[in-house]
């Protein structure tokens, strides 16, 4: 007969309102959503949620989506980049904006437009990494430019002419 897999392929994101009292049996725990392939997520300021699950049998990386006060918008595949795989690195620059990097590949941008469920005015920017780099964490300052922190624990400032290293993170000096 059949019988189901022994592995579970779903994550439940969760909160606890805590009840104010030690210990803890006033506490009120709610699961508002179950993910299938969650591979990563992180809140925003506005307190909403961005995350991106994996396709099931492939190493394909689903287009993100928004979890906003119970309702999830699911942003289409409009990827500026031909089959993502491989997720290295994910994060929330602002409540509008997400940045997120394949392993090998490029650091995507998606910028919403200040409206999650209007997907007209969504922008998309892709920035190459040189060769062999791999961001294992992202940033975005107030100016908009992405800093990294590669698999070597270097820091890199995006700049008009590519990628200017900061900080040489084998050696731990400035460069």
């Amino acid at each position: 007969g059949w019988s189901p897999l022994p592995f579970n392929f779903t994550r439940w994101l969760t909160t606890v309102d805590d009840g104010g009292t030690p210990p803890f049996d006033d506490d009120t725990w709610k699961q508002f959503a179950e993910i299938f392939l969650l591979e990563a997520w992180e809140v925003a300021p506005d307190r909403s949620i961005w995350y991106v699950s994996g396709e099931f049998f492939s190493s394909a990386v689903r287009p993100p989506a928004q979890w906003i006060d119970g309702t999830t918008i699911q942003y289409p595949a409009t990827w500026p980049v031909d089959q993502p795989s491989g997720l290295s690195a994910f994060s929330v620059a602002n409540d509008q904006t997400i940045l997120i990097e394949f392993s090998p590949g490029p650091v995507v941008r998606l910028h919403n437009g200040g409206t999650p469920s209007d997907f007209s005015d969504d922008h998309w920017d892709r920035f190459d990494l040189p060769d062999g780099m791999k961001a294992v964490d992202m940033a975005q300052d107030s100016a908009g430019l992405i800093w990294i922190i590669d698999a070597d624990g270097g820091t890199h400032k995006q700049s008009s002419s590519g990628w200017t290293p900061i900080l040489d993170g084998q050696l731990g000096n400035t460069l």
